[in-house]
């Protein structure tokens, strides 16, 4: 059984670590991406840092499988 708030390692479309929120019904991971900003064109793009919901996966539906508690909440 997952328990609220704690982090979890596991296999996932964006993370390989992910914190449980039994409210939501989703894993929270953090991502890392290079966003195209119009504004900076031609240059590049800008390295962002957010939050992304994953869904908990016991088989293919999902897009997050924890494999084990790494921290408690």
């Amino acid at each position: 059984m997952l328990q609220d708030g704690c982090w979890y390692l596991g296999t996932g479309r964006n993370s390989s670590i992910g914190r449980w929120d039994a409210r939501s019904g989703c894993f929270w991971v953090v991502v890392f991406n290079n966003l195209p900003n119009p504004a900076l064109y031609p240059r590049g793009s800008i390295r962002q840092v957010r939050l992304k919901q994953e869904y908990y996966s016991t088989t293919d539906a999902g897009t997050f499988t924890p494999l084990r508690t790494l921290v408690a909440g």
